[in-house]
């Protein structure tokens, strides 16, 4: 067709130029004559006939290309590194619909293996590409083409540029099984991707790791590689003298110089198995002066001599070793292996702070060693385990519980019993330091502490598997939340011991204090429920007897009907009137029952138990004479004192409207008689505790012994003893000179001279009086609850200032 469109371009041109060429008119007449001047019409025809016959001849010539030739195009753009070209020719070849499968299986296999060629000789695997390989091998085996050995190994590849090394381990697999060499490349390729997520230990490692030292054929460095991990095994497993073997085997193999270096390495680290830790030490030192290259070798062989040195407990040249290894390697299995030893040797001299930062900086980077051989964290948790216990034994609690933390972060969640046990001694620790901070009366501080503590044991307790464990953490808890003065958070660690655990031993005894914690609260309606629950529960344990007396106090405070049942509960107890002998007097509930007992009686309501006071006596003189150095004594004879009162007052009253004379004598000599009674209380009081030192007695019994003064001298005032009541007034006013209660003793004591009769001692008590009321503070009078203001005791004794003159005439 070519040459026909060139003859007839030559043929237009000659014609062309004949058109062109000089001439006169053109002949007319006849058919010679009519053409003379139309010669392009013969000339048309005949290249069209030209052109014809050329199409025609290559029409006949014509044969279409097969696609095995268009394969040999592809190999030749292939083999000439024209990938690109190679890649848009292979997508031409898959845009025609009508392509039969089994072509385009094979076109999609070659597009990949372009892919893969294009990619295999980067150092930085593009992603496009990666896909590419992938999709491609996929869509190949879809379309029903077979991969070979090295399709399968490209497709391996391209999985492990992907990060997909699960798929890139079965078809660098297939590869193998399809007869891809060299084996043992492709072997340790494989083991090293299962090592990612696999022990060296897997069978399956130990399988491609025999096999490569099984090969004949396998290179000196693989060789090397596979008795690498197989030592590390046996050493392991306890078989030194197996792995010294191999280690002799390898060196027969001989090799690279690196290589042989590297199993003289192995051969310091069989030594070290077996104990010949001197002969190990100087293989390594020997190693260190003839391989002078910074490489992993060279750090391997400082790495095992600070092992040496550490293990000989040498820790300082220990940590020498580790330093050089770091100050070369900023990454790499080696500078993790050597940044644990340098962390322990740091604690191993005491270095504490600096050895903390130096496991937590290894602890933030687990992901980069995690799968390492040198650096495990079961190893490094244990090192911290063991340098927390160490702190802990000498009283650092503090720092042991920064080491406990770290070694928390490093139990796996699948180890619930190894959380617990961390958890449980930070809270050990910091109930340590709560006791230490109280022992040092810093309170604020020891309940950050035991409030931290009961934290800790509330965690522990949702971490625990065993129920038995759960419970006791729980408890543990409301110990330290109760130390802690947190009311509200023990009662929730005791309410969820309590829900949480019915059948486990201890839910009485959490039940019982869960009860006492409501009742401190003023929860008298909670309390005695769970008082209650206990008594019907478990009424043959312990805990059910404890809890009677706390039931009845708090039916007592919840009043009416209530009240008269808890009343019934403590009479039943102290009256033995059941119908078996629950509590003796020596019991501790016996007594706890008699007080409380005593004291209802001297608090109850006078119209619905008109007789209290005399119940009050009754019960409180039985208290104090069965135990008569209970360290409630001072507040059983106050109450008794307060009673004898209470009821010589009741039957002066009665006086008032008593006709009867004889009645009316022995009721006069009958509270005579009780307001004695009330002193010899009172004095009793005053023999206990007014000879102690006013700081050792708590509050509550300052107060008892401040009022026994005042009201013993009240008491022989209302006898008529005005000169012992003015002996006792005055000894109250000279005790408590400095209390507002010096001023209404001083009150008192004029009264009892002007009932004497003695003028100048009554001027001098109001004199006295006056002296008082300036020396005292407002905020004296202020601060004593019940007291009068300051300026109604200096209207008082105006108002007796000036009436006194009268009074005393009178006295005279």
């Amino acid at each position: 067709m070519a040459e026909a469109a060139a003859t007839a371009q030559v043929m237009a041109g000659n014609a062309a130029g004949a058109a062109n060429a000089p001439g006169g008119d053109a002949p007319r007449g006849g058919l010679r004559e009519r053409f003379a001047g139309r010669w392009q019409l013969p000339l048309l025809i005949a290249s069209v006939l030209a052109l014809s016959a050329g199409v025609s001849r290559q029409v006949a010539r014509y044969r279409p290309v097969s696609f095995e030739e268009h394969l040999k195009r592809v190999a030749v753009l292939r083999e000439a590194n024209a990938l690109g070209r190679a890649a848009t020719y292979i997508k031409y070849l898959l845009s025609r619909p009508e392509r039969p499968a089994a072509e385009r299986g094979e076109l999609y296999r070659l597009y990949a293996q372009v892919a893969y060629q294009a990619e295999s000789s980067a150092t930085a695997h593009g992603e496009a590409n990666t896909r590419a390989i992938i999709r491609n091998m996929q869509q190949a085996r879809e379309e029903g083409a077979a991969l070979a050995a090295s399709d399968w190994y490209a497709l391996g590849e391209a999985y492990r540029w992907a990060g997909q090394w699960t798929e890139s381990i079965d078809a660098l697999g297939k590869a193998l099984e399809a007869g891809m060499t060299p084996a043992d490349a492709i072997r340790r390729k494989i083991v090293e991707l299962r090592l990612a997520t696999t022990a060296p230990t897997d069978p399956k490692n130990v399988s491609d790791i025999a096999a490569v030292l099984s090969a004949a054929d396998s290179s000196p460095e693989n060789f090397v590689w596979a008795t690498d991990l197989t030592v590390d095994r046996l050493l392991s497993a306890g078989r030194a003298d197996e792995a010294l073997k191999l280690v002799k085997q390898a060196e027969a193999r001989g090799g690279e110089p690196d290589a042989r270096q590297s199993v003289r390495y192995l051969e310091a680290l069989c030594l070290r198995a077996m104990g010949r830790t001197d002969e190990a030490e100087a293989l390594l030192r020997r190693i260190r002066e003839e391989w002078t290259k910074r490489d992993d070798l060279w750090a391997r062989a400082g790495w095992l001599l600070g092992r040496l040195q550490q293990e000989d407990d040498r820790p300082q040249m220990a940590l020498a070793f580790y330093e050089e290894v770091l100050r070369s390697f900023a990454s790499g299995e080696m500078k993790w292996a050597c940044e644990q030893g340098r962390a322990e040797c740091l604690a191993r001299l005491e270095r504490f702070e600096a050895a903390r930062e130096a496991f937590s900086g290894l602890i933030e980077q687990r992901g980069a060693w995690e799968r390492s051989r040198y650096v495990n964290a079961g190893a490094v948790r244990s090192a911290l385990i063991v340098i927390a216990e160490r702190l802990r034994g000498a009283g650092e609690y503090e720092a042991s519980n920064d080491y406990y933390r770290l070694g928390l972060k490093l139990a796996g969640t699948d180890s619930a019993a190894q959380r617990a046990h961390y958890t449980g001694q930070l809270a050990a620790n910091c109930r340590s330091l709560g006791v230490q901070a109280r022992d040092a009366s810093d309170a604020r501080v020891a309940a950050q502490w035991f409030a931290e503590a009961g934290r800790l044991n509330l965690a522990r307790s949702e971490i625990e598997t065993q129920e038995r464990f759960q419970a006791e953490a729980l408890e543990a808890a409301a110990e330290d939340f109760d130390a802690a003065g947190r009311t509200d958070e023990m009662i929730r660690a005791l309410t969820k011991l309590v829900a949480r655990h019915p059948t486990n031993v201890r839910r009485s005894a959490g039940m019982f204090r869960l009860a006492q914690a409501l009742e401190a609260q003023g929860r008298y309606a909670e309390a005695a429920a769970s008082y209650q629950e206990i008594m019907t529960v478990y009424r043959r344990l312990p805990d059910a007897l404890s809890s009677m007396v706390p039931l009845a106090r708090c039916l007592i405070r919840q009043g009416g009907d209530r009240a008269q049942r808890g009343v019934a509960i403590l009479t039943e107890i102290v009256d033995d009137l059941g119908p078996e002998e629950i509590f003796t007097p020596r019991a501790m509930e016996y007594r706890e029952a008699l007080f409380e007992l005593a004291e209802y009686y001297t608090q109850a309501d006078p119209v619905r138990i008109p007789n209290r006071d005399e119940l009050a006596i009754s019960r409180l003189e039985d208290a104090l004479a069965l135990y008569p150095d209970a360290a409630e004594a001072p507040k059983l004879l106050f109450l008794l004192g307060e009673s004898y009162r209470r009821s010589a007052g009741r039957l002066r009253e009665s006086l008032k409207k008593e006709l009867d004379a004889r009645t009316r004598e022995e009721s006069a000599r009958a509270a005579d008689d009780r307001l004695r009674r009330a002193v010899d209380a009172y004095e009793r009081i005053m023999a206990r505790l007014a000879g102690q030192d006013g700081s050792a007695l708590s509050e509550s019994e300052r107060l008892y012994l401040r009022c026994s003064y005042l009201y013993r001298a009240d008491c022989l005032f209302e006898l008529g003893d005005y000169a012992a009541a003015a002996d006792g007034y005055r000894e109250a006013q000279w005790r408590y000179e400095a209390d507002p209660s010096a001023v209404s003793a001083g009150v008192q004591l004029y009264h009892c001279f002007v009932r004497l009769g003695n003028a100048n001692e009554a001027r001098m008590a109001l004199a006295r009086l006056g002296w008082l009321l300036k020396k005292l503070p407002e905020s004296a009078f202020e601060a004593r609850r019940g007291m009068s203001s300051k300026a109604y005791w200096e209207g008082l004794v105006a108002r007796l200032e000036r009436t006194s003159g009268d009074l005393l005439a009178g006295a005279r």
